[in-house]
C-alpha cells in the first residue's frame, strides 16, 4: 500500500535512509541523522510537498517525496525528487510503484517538471528514471567526496504538464 507518510513511519524511514548514508553513494550525507533531525525535515518537507511510503504487512519497503529545486520563486513549478528503498527489497518493483504515484502527484498539484539528481554509477536509479520517462540533461564530474572518492552526479529532467495548465492547476492549489 502507498499512502502518506504518518509519525509512526518516521523512525523505519529514517533507519532506511541510514543505511544508505553508511553503506552507499546513493545520497552526499556522511554521518548518520538523528531522530529528531529526520522527524524535523519530514515535518518541513510535508508542509507544502508530498511524502509518500509504500508499506506491505506493516513493513515500510521504501518512501519517495517531493521537495523544492530552488528556493528562488521562479522554480516554483519544479519540484525536486527523492526516492530510497530499503536496501534488502531493491529490485522487487517497489521502486516503479512509488515513482509512479509521486509523478501523479506531482502533475495533480500542477507542477511543471521534476528534477532528481542521480550519484554517477547508480545504474538502477538511471534505468528507473529513464523507464518514467526522464531524461539525462547534465553531468557534473567529481562533484562530492565520499568514501575516499570523488564522485560526480547528473541531473535527470522529467517534463509533467504543459506550461498553460501548470499555472492554472497551481493558482486553484493555492486558492
Amino acid at each position: 500500500m502507498i499512502r502518506h507518510i504518518c509519525e509512526n513511519d518516521i523512525p523505519a524511514c529514517l533507519d532506511l535512509y541510514n543505511w544508505y548514508i553508511d553503506h552507499s553513494l546513493a545520497t552526499f550525507e556522511t554521518e548518520p541523522v538523528t531522530l529528531s533531525e529526520f522527524s524535523e525535515r519530514v515535518h518541513r518537507m510535508t508542509e507544502k510537498y508530498p511524502w509518500l511510503v509504500l508499506e506491505e504487512d506493516g513493513d515500510i519497503k521504501g518512501y519517495a517525496y517531493l521537495g523544492s529545486f530552488h528556493e528562488r520563486e521562479a522554480y516554483r513549478y519544479t519540484v525536486d525528487l527523492s526516492i530510497y528503498l530499503k536496501h534488502s527489497e531493491r529490485g522487487k518493483g517497489y521502486g516503479s510503484r512509488l515513482m509512479e504515484a509521486i509523478i501523479e502527484l506531482a502533475k495533480q498539484d500542477g507542477y511543471h517538471s521534476m528534477v532528481s539528481i542521480i550519484t554517477e554509477g547508480n545504474l538502477p536509479s538511471e534505468a528507473i528514471h529513464a523507464k518514467f520517462g526522464f531524461e539525462k540533461m547534465v553531468i557534473l564530474p567529481r562533484l562530492g567526496y565520499k568514501f575516499s572518492q570523488w564522485i560526480g552526479v547528473s541531473y535527470w529532467l522529467l517534463k509533467l504538464n504543459n506550461t498553460d495548465e501548470t499555472a492554472e492547476l497551481q493558482n486553484r492549489k493555492l486558492q
